[in-house]
C-alpha cells in the first residue's frame, strides 16, 4: 500500500508517507516487548557481529567517548563494554522506551529515550557515533547528519549500515525484499547514494563494503520462491526445502563477489568528520 519514489538528480529512494503516519507511535508498534525479546534471543549472533565492527572501529579510534545513535536493547554498547581494546565513554539514545530500558540494564552506557535534537549533546563531543541499521528510518535525514556532524568531533569517526537496495539479494527478491519494509523504513541506499549522502555533508570516506547474513538471504529468496514458483502449496514447501543447500551455497558464491562488486544486502560505511 505504499509507493517508493526515486530522486532523479541523486537516485535516493524514498518511500511515499501520508501526514497522518507517525513515526513514534510506529517506532512502539513495530518494536515492541515480542519483537525485542525476539531479537534479544539471537544476542550471541548479533555480538559475534557488533565484535566485527569494534574491530574496524578501533583500528582507526583508540578510545575515547562513543554514542550509538537508535541503540535497541543495547548489544552494541554491551559488546564495546565486554570487548574493547581501549576505554571508551560509552552513551547510546533510542525513541523506544522498551529498547531503552533493557540497554539500561546491558552495560555501563548512558542512555536516553529521546529523539536526536539539538543541544541534547555538546558540540565536538564524540570520538566516535556509530547508526546500525537506523539511517533508513530517517525522516530527517539532512538535518539530522548536520547535527551528528557538530557533536562529532574533528577527525571523528562516524560508522553507517543500513540495507543496500542495489544487492543482489534485493534483485532477486524484487518488491518481496525482506529489507523494504515499508513503511518503517522511510530512505532506501545503496553505497553509491548512502556515500554521496556524507560527501554532500562534509563527510569524508574512508572504507565502504557490503555483506549479508547467510540465513537472511537464503530464507528471503524461499520465501520468493515459495511465493512465485506453483499455486500448489505442498509444491512449493517441496522446493523451498530442497532450494535450502543450493541456496547456501549461491550464498558463497555472492559473498566472495560482494568483497569486490558490493552486491550484498547491507552496506556498511566508515567515514570522517572533515571540518
Amino acid at each position: 500500500k505504499f509507493s517508493i519514489y526515486k530522486c532523479i538528480n541523486c537516485n535516493l529512494l524514498i518511500t511515499g508517507l501520508s501526514q497522518r503516519f507517525n513515526s513514534k507511535i510506529a517506532n512502539k508498534s513495530f518494536y515492541n516487548s515480542t519483537y525485542l525479546n525476539n531479537y534479544l534471543a539471537r544476542t550471541d549472533l548479533m555480538t559475534g557481529r557488533f565484535k566485527k565492527r569494534l574491530i574496524d572501529i578501533e583500528k582507526i579510534k583508540m578510545g575515547g567517548k562513543i554514542l550509538d545513535i537508535g541503540c535497541g536493547p543495547g548489544l552494541f554498547l554491551k559488546a564495546v563494554d565486554d570487548n574493547s581494546k581501549y576505554q571508551w565513554d560509552l552513551y547510546g539514545i533510542d525513541i523506544n522506551e522498551h529498547s531503552v530500558k533493557i540497554a539500561g540494564r546491558m552495560s555501563n552506557a548512558k542512555i536516553l529515550c529521546s529523539e536526536l535534537k539539538p543541544k541534547l549533546f555538546r558540540e565536538n563531543y564524540f570520538d566516535c557515533i556509530t547508526l546500525f541499521d537506523v539511517l533508513e528510518h530517517d525522516k530527517n535525514l539532512v538535518a539530522d547528519l548536520s547535527l551528528i556532524k557538530k557533536i562529532l568531533k574533528d577527525d571523528g569517526l562516524l560508522v553507517i549500515q543500513s540495507p543496500n537496495n542495489s544487492s543482489l539479494m534485493a534483485y532477486l527478491a524484487g518488491k518481496e525484499w525482506d529489507w523494504w519494509s515499508v513503511p518503517d523504513h522511510v530512505i532506501h541506499f545503496t553505497p553509491k547514494t548512502l556515500c554521496k549522502v556524507l560527501k554532500n555533508s562534509d563527510f569524508s570516506i574512508e572504507k565502504v563494503f557490503t555483506w549479508e547474513p547467510a540465513s537472511d538471504f537464503v530464507q528471503n529468496i524461499r520465501g520468493v520462491i515459495k511465493r512465485r514458483l506453483t499455486p500448489v502449496i505442498l509444491v512449493n514447501k517441496l522446493i523451498a526445502k530442497l532450494s535450502v543447500i543450493p541456496l547456501y551455497m549461491f550464498w558463497l558464491i555472492v559473498s566472495i563477489l560482494e568483497r569486490t562488486i558490493n552486491i550484498g544486502g547491507l552496506v556498511v560505511v566508515y567515514a570522517t568528520n572533515s571540518k
